[in-house]
């Protein structure tokens, strides 16, 4: 009869604790702070793409564009303010 033995390589330190020898690559706030100016400025783009797509589309009904164009524009407007209604240019200060 042969016995094997199963081979299991257990980590140096426990999962969720601190180890000095393994540090991350990106710190957690500095993550959190990428993650928070890009959620900004897809608000940004998403309200001022809500502001300017209404004239585009007057100019394509002007044009004579076809109407199933003029209806993917109301669309994306609609989800461009859906988007972008968090928006702020400025942050709120209490005076």
């Amino acid at each position: 009869m042969t016995q094997t033995r199963a081979c299991a390589i257990e980590p140096p330190f426990e999962v969720g604790t601190d180890d000095p020898d393994m540090v991350p690559s990106v710190s957690t706030s500095h993550a959190r702070s990428a993650a928070a100016r890009t959620g900004s400025a897809v608000r940004a783009a998403a309200f001022w793409s809500a502001v300017v797509l209404p004239f585009v589309a007057i100019g394509l009904l002007a044009l004579g564009a076809p109407l199933s164009w003029i209806g993917l524009l109301i669309f994306g407007n609609a989800a461009a303010f859906v988007v972008g209604h968090d928006y702020r240019t400025r942050p709120n200060r209490e005076r």
